[in-house]
């Protein structure tokens, strides 16, 4: 007459949405309720949903932090930028980034970073962002998937000065 016991500790990375609810989700895959006065400080992930098969979230869960700890090695701090990243396409993690332009002061901008070489492409971003910008003027979107090629899609919603 034996009660056997496992407990395993899970901790959460991200908010995970499904539809209109928020709640967390550990590196792994397995979704947890949020505790009750609990203050948390993640990103948030869409793009699945909990009829998703655990094992389809977990390897959805691993790109999501091999993406956070690529862009931190490239800039310290990085992961702290990421507003939300979607992992519904599992060829193109999409991410919400603040932080870009002007002395932070700019609006979020969507970056598509595909499915691997988060580290390199993120330094092209940080590298290049400012030169975009001159170029294209305030920038929404930005598309990396593409072997040197970078896709960068102005907003079209701010007048842009022109040059006399």
């Amino acid at each position: 007459n034996r009660l056997r016991v496992e407990i395993t500790e899970r901790t959460p990375v991200a908010f995970f949405r499904n539809g209109s609810e928020l709640t967390l989700i550990d590196a792994h895959g397995v979704l947890l309720e949020r505790p009750e006065g609990e203050d948390f400080h993640f990103p948030i992930v869409t793009g699945m949903s909990e009829n998703l098969g655990r094992d389809e979230r977990e390897k959805r869960m691993q790109v999501y932090q091999e993406f956070m700890k690529s862009i931190d090695l490239v800039k310290p701090g990085s992961s702290e930028r990421v507003s939300e990243a979607d992992l519904g396409n599992p060829r193109d993690l999409c991410a919400v980034l603040t932080g870009f332009g002007n002395e932070g002061s700019a609006p979020a901008i969507t970056v598509h970073f595909g499915q691997g070489d988060f580290t390199g492409k993120y330094r092209t971003l940080v590298e290049n962002f400012t030169q975009w910008q001159a170029n294209a003027g305030p920038v929404h979107a930005i598309d990396l998937r593409y072997s040197r090629q970078v896709v960068v899609n102005p907003d079209t919603s701010a007048p842009v000065a022109r040059a006399k």
